[in-house]
């Protein structure tokens, strides 16, 4: 079945319809997690690994052998066990902190999702920006309350699993005159 990076995976054991049969079996990919990628007997639980931003494909091969004296060897079984990634996030154009005027544009803010992600929200920006949820993710607008405001864009995927990055906009405020002496 599919796993998420970093979960466990079940022990995987194989039956026969010949008592005693030995069964020796192989993974095709050794970056996984499984250590090491072949075996007798059943396939242990294993911790899945997956450092990239696609999915692992992994496909076990399992070959039988009846009990000695014959010792027959059976056509092997194929199978396979995907492996998705971790979620993904990254700032790719723009500055995640800038400093501007109030009711004054911010340069944009983009933000790429791969791996498992299969949403992303935002927390704490200033009145006046606004988030476009899509990939690319973009922070846009004219903030419109002058302060300090850290926010933060997290990616969710696989069994719950975030990533995020962080960014701190601050607002000035603009200039006033007050009339200090009468003209």
């Amino acid at each position: 079945g599919p796993y998420c990076a970093g979960t466990l995976t079940l022990p995987v054991s194989f039956t026969s319809n010949i008592p005693g049969t030995t069964f020796a079996w192989s993974a095709s990919s050794s970056t996984v997690g499984l250590t090491p990628s072949s075996g007798t007997g059943s396939i242990p639980s294993f911790t899945t690994v997956n450092n990239g931003s696609t999915p692992i494909v992994v496909t076990f091969t399992v070959t039988p052998t009846s009990p000695a004296p014959v010792s027959c060897v059976g056509s092997p079984h194929t199978f396979t066990m995907t492996i998705n990634p971790h979620p993904i996030i990254t700032i790719t154009s723009g500055n995640a902190n800038q400093s501007v005027c109030i009711n004054t544009p911010i340069s944009s803010i983009i933000s790429t999702w791969s791996g498992s992600t299969s949403s992303t929200a935002i927390a704490g920006l200033p009145a006046g920006l606004i988030f476009n949820n899509a990939s690319p993710s973009t922070i846009s607008g004219s903030p419109t309350a002058s302060g300090s405001y850290t926010y933060t864009v997290t990616a969710t995927g696989c069994a719950s699993q975030t990533a995020s990055v962080t960014g701190t906009i601050t607002v000035n405020p603009d200039a006033t005159v007050a009339l200090s002496s009468a003209a």
